[in-house]
């Protein structure tokens, strides 16, 4: 059984986006819940990765451990003989599970800004709405990294729409 974290662990790192150095705040909450603010383009941005897997915590975990498997760092899991999985991780490991995640999520939000760059909203919806299934560390962390972007609005023209009257 996971310890949940106590308070809040509050840290920062830098990445590179789209060519960009971005310092990350990061703030994670007892229930795993990943709140991450940054500048980028001279605009601050939220993404909240709040929810790692539909399945719950444990499939996401056990992937993680396939694709990052120092124990030491991130802890580690197995499958019981009858097939069910089990997690061992201290509070400390579970932290470095979310930050390096999160850091995944922003390694991912790169390439993305790489290859789509203005056209990474629609991206971001399109493959929501084609892959929101995953079974894979990587798929977890594409799908996350796109609920990032469609919630954060990010790179949207933030437009401000006056009503326009029919008449």
């Amino acid at each position: 059984m996971l310890k949940v974290i106590n308070m809040p662990e509050i840290g920062t790192y830098s990445t590179t986006m789209g060519g960009t150095n971005v310092n990350i705040n990061y703030k994670i909450n007892g229930n795993k819940e990943c709140i991450t603010t940054f500048c980028y383009l001279g605009k601050l941005f939220e993404f909240k990765m709040s929810r790692w897997s539909k399945q719950g915590w444990t499939p996401f975990v056990t992937k993680f451990h396939e694709k990052h498997n120092d124990s030491s760092i991130y802890g580690s899991s197995s499958m019981d003989d009858d097939g069910t999985p089990s997690i061992s991780v201290t509070p400390e490991q579970l932290v470095n599970i979310i930050v390096k995640s999160s850091q995944d999520v922003f390694k991912y939000v790169d390439m993305l800004l790489n290859e789509h760059q203005k056209h990474i909203l629609d991206y971001s919806v399109w493959y929501r709405e084609k892959y929101p299934n995953p079974t894979t560390y990587e798929e977890y962390i594409q799908l996350v990294g796109c609920h990032c972007i469609v919630h954060s609005q990010f790179l949207s023209g933030r437009v401000v729409w006056n009503v326009i009257p029919f008449t």
